[in-house]
């Protein structure tokens, strides 16, 4: 577990590097685009080996590097998935003006659109950030340990499936916001000194938070409750 733990706070480390990089590719030529597929490429397939092998590891499997193809396709069906969750969220987010003049005219008093958008706001914040990990986190564990057959483990809701969503968010959310927090104003040296802390504990628990995730995705899979050694007869 120790050992785990270390690959992916290196490997995480590794990986927001190359992100940091790619953002600032500038795709102004043919070589330049093509260093930029060639980066996105190494980054994708970064992280669906890094994380790939924290879902393996709780289900007691190995060989996650079999099974790129179908993690590939996992990838394009997020990409799928998020674009329809964004194409979802601009209906509801423009259904804002429509609905708050609808109200207008139904209670005859002045509904701002605004008032109606900060009511739809969670929901669109749910389709994204429950709706979407709820169901790609399952076929990524699946997928990891047994490749295309994975993608079976969509399965029925489960309580779990929602707690699993809400550490995910938690362990993404959370450490941003530690990270963003000033606690204290003085000399450059205190703030310094502040920053590098919070960094520091935010990077931990973003590292400790994605293990937990994958740890939780991986109860009661079939991997998992079966024996590691076959009965004998």
């Amino acid at each position: 577990m120790g050992r785990l733990f270390l690959q992916h706070l290196i490997g995480n480390a590794l990986l927001l590097g190359v992100g940091y990089y790619w953002l600032g590719i500038a795709e102004s030529s043919t070589p330049m685009l093509g260093l930029s597929f060639v980066t996105l490429f190494i980054l994708v397939a970064g992280t669906l080996w890094l994380h790939g092998t924290a879902f393996a590891f709780f289900r007691k499997v190995s060989g996650v590097h079999r099974h790129f193809v179908p993690l590939f396709a996992l990838a394009i069906l997020i990409c799928v998935l998020v674009w329809i969750t964004q194409y979802v969220s601009g209906l509801i987010i423009g259904s804002a003006q429509s609905s708050a003049s609808y109200l207008t005219l139904k209670l005859q008093r002045p509904v701002s659109p605004g008032i109606v958008l900060d009511g739809l706001y969670p929901f669109v914040w749910l389709l994204n950030w429950a709706v979407v990990p709820m169901l790609v986190l399952p076929i990524f564990s699946g997928i990891a340990a047994r490749g295309w057959s994975g993608f079976s483990e969509i399965g029925p809701f489960k309580p779990l499936h929602l707690a699993i969503a809400l550490v995910f968010v938690a362990s993404i959310y959370g450490p941003l916001a530690l990270a963003l927090w000033v606690p204290v104003r003085g000399s450059f040296a205190v703030e310094f000194t502040s920053l590098a802390i919070r960094l520091s504990l935010a990077y931990l628990a973003f590292t400790g938070g994605l293990l937990l995730v994958a740890f939780m995705t991986s109860l009661g899979s079939p991997d998992r409750n079966q024996p590691m050694t076959a009965a004998r007869p």
